[in-house]
């Protein structure tokens, strides 16, 4: 009998630390843990993996970060240099590049910042049906984005067109 009572509590044991050891860190939590990422304003999870988050360090200077659910939890990944205007007549500005998942997988970021007040839109010009996002930070500075997960090329980049209400193109990038 008390070799079945040692039994049964061993494996308490084993089963609360193991319980224990397990990391079920939330995707808020992650973010928060990463000093580097001050200032998220915009978190969208574009599965149960992968996470895009976007920060406002000043106003008008926006980053971007890949959020990965590992097997311990959420942890941050890889972050974007940071985008802002100086030159406020072109319109629309933007990037292309990669956000890395681990040393082999990435996703591609395409994103910008929308200053000209009229665009209301922003379409690929080869594939009017590739979506492409458009968000608002905390100090007013509208965000574009396009995420793909299945490219190939690091450096695929889309040609874009910034349309007004009434559908008339107001710049083309790039």
């Amino acid at each position: 009998m008390k070799a079945i009572s040692s039994l049964i509590m061993f494996c308490v044991m084993i089963l609360f630390l193991l319980g224990g050891c397990s990391n079920d860190t939330t995707l808020e939590v992650a973010i928060e843990k990463n000093t580097e990422w001050k200032d998220v304003f915009y978190i969208t999870q574009t599965n149960d993996e992968l996470a895009l988050a976007f920060m406002e360090e000043m106003k008008g200077m926006i980053e971007a970060g890949l959020v990965v659910n590992r097997k311990n939890g959420w942890e941050t990944s890889d972050k974007t240099g940071g985008l802002g205007i100086d030159d406020h007549s072109i319109g629309f500005s933007g990037m292309s590049g990669p956000l890395y998942i681990n040393e082999d997988e990435f996703l591609v970021l395409t994103w910008g910042l929308i200053v000209d007040e009229e665009i209301e839109k922003i379409e690929v010009v080869d594939n009017k049906e590739k979506g492409v996002n458009i968000i608002e930070s905390k100090y007013g500075t509208r965000i574009y984005y396009i995420v793909d997960t299945n490219l190939k090329d690091v450096s695929a980049e889309y040609k874009l067109v910034a349309l007004s209400k009434d559908g008339k193109i107001l710049y083309e990038r790039p």
